[in-house]
């Protein structure tokens, strides 16, 4: 996994999106890009063997074309994630379904609803504040948290030191505890 190139994604995301506040409004991204949203719930009162598809194929959601289908009927932090999730596979630009490119969505989705130098600017340590400031699942918290511990410990990116200006400007990262 290139994990310069996800958080440079994520970057362009936020300048293009002119996100400045947690959490973040997938809707809005979505549509910014372009994106038709339909629930699973509108399929069924319309189709219900469309439906029955749409859940065999994914629980939580999933692309076609400019159309994301996802499921409601979760916890918030759990649907975020999942549209953020199919947003990261167009941003990607994954053609395939591949076990690498379902790892690179999750971890696009992680640092888009959570980036690494935001939970470290607002003091966030633990899943539980992860989770209250960014609107995550508890399940991508806890993963977020332990992503951000070892973030926390090696060189940022350029694309990170650039996110974190764009959030806070005049401010500074301290780079090492």
């Amino acid at each position: 996994m290139n994990y310069k190139i996800i958080n440079d994604k994520v970057l362009e995301v936020f300048t293009e999106c002119e996100i400045q506040n947690f959490p973040i409004n997938c809707v809005d991204v979505l549509r910014q890009y372009g994106f038709r949203l339909i629930t699973y719930s509108e399929i069924k009162s319309s189709d219900a063997e469309l439906y029955a598809i749409a859940k065999e194929y994914s629980s939580d959601a999933f692309k076609y074309g400019n159309i994301i289908c996802y499921n409601t009927s979760g916890p918030e932090g759990r649907i975020r994630f999942s549209l953020m999730h199919e947003l990261g596979h167009f941003i990607l630009g994954h053609q395939e379904t591949t076990p690498e490119n379902e790892e690179e969505a999750d971890y696009f989705a992680s640092c888009i609803l959570a980036p690494r130098v935001a939970i470290h600017k607002t003091l966030c340590r633990t899943a539980d504040a992860i989770h209250d400031t960014f609107g995550l699942s508890y399940a991508a918290a806890n993963r977020a948290l332990i992503d951000f511990k070892k973030w926390h410990g090696r060189k940022r990116y350029d694309s990170e030191h650039r996110l974190f200006d764009y959030l806070y400007p005049k401010q500074t990262i301290v780079d090492r505890v």
